[in-house]
């Protein structure tokens, strides 16, 4: 099989690995890797109130996250790189948050950030869908008490 830089794409015995065609990239699989996923099992009658930090991993590298969630007034607020949105219409109930912020981050420009978390050993876990005017794009998140 050849790419169409015509340079041919191999594969290597194992089938781990592959090299070639249109790309200067070689490709690994890595069976260890850890994918977050939206948690299917949740702890529902664990607190989801307070101030929670973490990382929401991104092609850039982790990125810094805040949320505060008040379950109480069903409002979550979150900051990335300094820039803070809220959502006074948050799900946060029996184990999960679903929330909606709007921000204006510099140097990204307006996104949509959407949250998704549920609360798995202490911790909320899930993903972070970004919408932008270039797509959507999802981001595995783990964020711990603070």
């Amino acid at each position: 099989m050849s790419g169409s830089s015509g340079r041919p794409v191999v594969t290597a015995e194992d089938g781990a690995r592959f090299y070639g065609g249109l790309y200067p990239f070689e490709f690994v699989a890595d069976d260890e890797v850890n994918v977050i996923v939206l948690p299917v099992e949740v702890d529902e009658t664990g607190e989801l109130n307070g101030a929670w930090a973490g990382t929401t991993d991104t092609p850039l590298g982790p990125i810094p996250l805040e949320l505060e969630v008040e379950t109480g007034q069903h409002c979550a607020t979150i900051t990335v790189m300094g820039t803070d949105g809220a959502d006074p219409e948050a799900e946060t109930r029996r184990g999960r948050i679903r929330a909606q912020f709007d921000l204006d981050i510099g140097g990204f420009g307006p996104l949509t950030a959407f949250a998704r978390l549920g609360l798995v050993d202490d911790r909320l876990e899930g993903l972070v869908y970004i919408r932008t005017d270039d797509g959507e794009f999802t981001f595995p998140t783990v964020l711990s008490r603070v």
